[in-house]
């Protein structure tokens, strides 16, 4: 009951607005309260869970998409998405989900992506006659890839939670990120067609000069991910010291190859990024400390007994974890999701003969899905500020984009092959 009546504080407290990582930090506090735990055991945990080598890939990765969102790396990553795509109705759009996919796979932050090439391709869209409401919609779920494509944020705090491979993570991301760009083309391509919006014309030709002009124009910027990946899947180095090269790579880039991103650009990145890991950090420490009291008091153990003595079939305890996911997801941030539920659950599915990479790819999904679900959807309320437009203008757009999310997201959890096939092929 402790565990209990400490959720209650927390979701009593997050309606009424208070900051998710105050919220977090009153119900842990309650929980050890309840529990007559030593407080020094909440501070030692908190400490102890974030003073890890593997988290220092987290704000370096929000820098090195801080520093490309000025340095010029997101604009000539959407020219050569615009080369590719001439003939698709609905152009603009399906330009923009592959430019959040290119970007993706630089940042490792949704956010990041939403603004970046939200601010960049909004504009333009609204300009074609687009309406604001589904240009904004489309922003804040194409800019959700950034969460999925490898590098992911999410996916470092997931594999710290689950004691799995970065790497692994990494390459289990990539099928299902790709999957999900196409999707949100494909219904993008639809909702061009049936509104009669920005359908090629004769003029919109595809050339194999310019997609070569452009791909040379975005060649340190398309290099970016290279390097990324293919160190990382190489082994030649960790997902923190390939953080570290990125970063490097993305500031030389910036400054003195495109030469458009100055030392006072340098500086916002910087400040941004601090301001964006203080509160990731902050509520990475609480969630960890909860999990650790949730062990002390066996909470996890009844709830694992719970739903074993009522089914035993992985694909049913998958889908309630989606509908949690979901729900959770509407009030609270995606590091504690993951940091809370992964330890509940995940013992369950490995009993079952889960992988708990592929339960990573669920989890991380689920996550991207949070960003765009009110009242906590972080990259609805960026898109909206773009798209200059109010919350139920953009969710009339986001709702249908949303199941489209969501059939995808099902058939992902389904077949679990499209998560593995990398990490499999490369073990």
């Amino acid at each position: 009951m402790s565990a209990l009546y400490s959720f209650i504080i927390f979701l009593v407290l997050t309606f009424l607005g208070v900051p998710v990582a105050v919220s977090l930090g009153a119900c842990t506090l309650a929980f050890a309260f309840f529990l007559d735990v030593p407080l020094t055991v909440v501070a030692q945990s908190a400490y102890t869970g974030i003073d890890s080598f593997t988290y220092i890939a987290i704000p370096l990765f929000i820098l090195v998409g801080n520093l490309m969102e000025t340095g010029g790396l997101s604009k000539r990553l959407c020219n050569f998405a615009a080369s590719l795509l001439k003939k698709v109705p609905g152009k603009l759009g399906s330009i923009m989900v592959a430019s959040c996919a290119f970007f993706g796979a630089i940042s490792g932050s949704a956010s990041a992506t939403t603004a970046s090439i939200g601010g960049m391709m909004v504009p333009e869209m609204v300009e074609h006659k687009y309406s604001k409401g589904y240009s904004g919609a489309l922003a804040a779920v194409a800019g959700t890839l950034g969460a999925m494509i490898p590098p992911s944020i999410v996916m470092v705090i997931y594999a710290m939670a689950a004691e799995v491979s970065v790497t692994d993570m990494f390459m289990a991301g990539f099928f299902p990120g790709i999957i999900m760009a196409l999707a949100l083309m494909v219904a993008n391509t639809v909702y061009a067609f049936f509104t009669h919006t920005d359908i090629a014309t004769k003029e919109d030709k595809f050339s194999i000069k310019e997609v070569g002009k452009t791909f040379w124009e975005a060649k340190w910027a398309l290099l970016t991910p290279v390097i990324i990946l293919g160190g990382i899947y190489s082994g030649i180095f960790t997902a923190t010291e390939c953080a570290v090269i990125a970063t490097i790579y993305a500031f030389i880039v910036g400054k003195f190859i495109y030469k458009e991103l100055s030392w006072k650009d340098t500086a916002k990145a910087l400040a941004k990024t601090c301001k964006t890991v203080g509160g990731i950090l902050i509520i990475v420490a609480m969630a960890i400390a909860l999990g650790k009291l949730l062990t002390i008091s066996q909470t996890t153990n009844l709830i694992q007994e719970f739903i074993l003595s009522r089914t035993q079939n992985p694909t049913i305890i998958m889908l309630i974890i989606i509908l949690i996911v979901f729900i959770a997801g509407m009030f609270i941030d995606s590091a504690p999701i993951i940091l809370i539920i992964t330890p509940l659950f995940l013992p369950i599915l490995k009993t079952l003969g889960v992988s708990p990479v592929h339960f990573g790819i669920v989890m991380t999904l689920g996550c991207m899905m949070a960003n765009v679900t009110p009242p906590v959807g972080v990259n609805l309320y960026i898109a909206m500020g773009i798209a200059d437009v109010d919350i139920v203008t953009i969710m009339k757009y986001t709702v249908p984009l949303i199941l489209v999310f969501m059939a995808t997201y099902i058939l992902i959890m389904l077949v679990p092959e499209i998560s593995l096939f990398l990490p499999n092929l490369l073990a």
